[in-house]
């Protein structure tokens, strides 16, 4: 009913479970949100990379199924690289938090500038 009234994209919010993506497919979403809140909350880097190939599973999971991948929660300018090398298909991501926090010390226009340097790959 929601892309009869117009609306061009329906995402779920879902762990990187590929029963919770095939579900949001069924469902008839034509894109998902990876929750990367545990992923930026792991202690260890091996934990951190652990949880990467999580959501490097989700996002396979996803794109086999058709759907877009996004992703977002935590993620900031030091974890995300290590995010950015191993998941693969993720078409956007949610990282204002971040972005916000650190306009405050090197002003809004660095901060984004930095940012997309990370999500690039490049040295800022």
């Amino acid at each position: 009913r929601l892309y009869d009234a117009g609306v061009d994209q329906v995402s779920f919010f879902v762990d990187p479970v590929p029963a919770h993506i095939e579900a949001a497919a069924e469902l008839g979403a034509n894109c998902v949100e990876l929750h990367t809140g545990d992923f930026a909350e792991v202690p260890t880097e091996a934990a951190r990379r652990e949880e990467a190939e999580r959501l490097a599973t989700g996002a396979e999971a996803a794109h086999e199924a058709g759907l877009r991948v996004h992703a977002g929660h935590g993620l900031d300018y030091r974890n995300f690289p290590l995010f950015r090398d191993v998941v693969p298909h993720v078409a956007e991501v949610s990282i204002g938090f971040a972005v916000m926090a650190r306009a405050i010390l090197v002003g809004m226009d660095r901060a984004v500038r930095d940012m997309r340097a990370t999500v690039k790959g490049l040295q800022s």
